[in-house]
């Protein structure tokens, strides 16, 4: 999935090329850069990942296709690769260690074995996104620093909308076969925001 890679890590590039600062933006709070970052957004991952999975079924009610089912094993599979892309910095749907979807759906006990009548498939369907609590962030005198917070509701619609903006993942998202997902998000301390969809 390079290609859908490359379009959500395009997405985070916007999204922290706005860091330099936007004038006329109005700020929400100020920090002295030593912080935690996430903490002081109020940002938490479990409403996030309410909020994305409820937009995922809103693009799949507009779609007139069945919605997914809250699953929460594969909202915990979900869950381990955000937070395994946050604490070993990377961002891809295949582990440094060579996990992929397939096999980390496997080691979880969740192979995810569906009949089509004619062929069997096997394996997990993966979305993922990385984004931020903030929106920008304005560097002033002495190491002082102002976000721009986001909001839970605005960083479920840049993931879904991101998805929806890349072929691979909006396959994913629309595909009628799946009938379940499990969303998981990862906020590190700095304020990067990993998130992960997980669908059988």
């Amino acid at each position: 999935m390079t290609r859908p890679q490359r379009a959500a890590a395009g997405l985070l590039a916007l999204v922290l090329g706005l860091a330099a600062g936007a004038p006329g933006e109005p700020a929400r709070a100020q920090s002295d850069g030593g912080t935690n970052v996430a903490a002081q957004s109020g940002v938490e991952a479990g409403p996030v990942e309410a909020r994305i999975a409820e937009r995922v079924n809103a693009e799949r009610a507009r779609a007139g296709l069945p919605l997914l089912a809250t699953d929460p094993k594969l909202a915990e599979i979900a869950r381990r690769h955000s937070e395994d892309m946050a604490a070993r910095r990377y961002f891809d749907h295949v582990s440094p260690d060579g996990k992929d979807p397939e096999r980390r759906g496997i080691d979880a006990g969740y192979p995810c074995r569906k009949n089509r009548g004619t062929y069997l498939t096997h394996g997990l369907g993966e979305n993922i996104f990385q984004s931020a609590v903030f929106s920008s962030v304005t560097f002033g005198s002495g190491g002082a620093r102002t976000y721009q917070w986001m909001s839970v509701d605005e960083i479920a619609r840049q993931v879904v909308d991101g998805w929806m903006e890349s072929e691979g993942h909006r396959e994913n998202l629309l595909k009628r076969g799946f009938d379940r997902q499990g969303i998981g998000v990862a906020i590190t301390a700095g304020g990067k925001v990993f998130v992960t969809q997980n669908l059988c």
